[in-house]
């Protein structure tokens, strides 16, 4: 069964963000970006549970080729999609408690 995903406000900043910054870097790898960002997307919804709980209840989802991480959890039959980080960056201790 697949669930619906909603993506915080946070997470579309930092998409937004991490599209410009690797469009700048390279052109054509924004938008490559984004298109394995929807499939892994679409991968948590139709698998939410595929993914580890990694802190507390949050699940890190992986993009295929590139190093980010979709960060998510089940909330009520819903993915809630709160953060997309690159996979070397510290964990946010003021999200995960701690």
């Amino acid at each position: 069964m697949t669930l619906p995903v909603s993506i915080r406000e946070e997470a579309i900043t930092e998409i937004r963000t991490i599209q410009l910054y690797l469009e700048g870097e390279k052109h054509g790898l924004g938008e490559r970006f984004l298109v394995e960002l929807l499939a892994c997307l679409e991968l948590i919804g139709r698998y939410p549970r595929a993914y580890q709980v990694r802190h507390h209840i949050y699940r890190y989802g992986q993009l295929a080729d590139l190093q980010y991480h979709v960060i998510y959890a089940i909330e009520e039959g819903t993915v809630v999609v709160y953060r997309v980080r690159h996979m070397h960056r510290r964990t946010l201790k003021q999200f995960f408690g701690g």
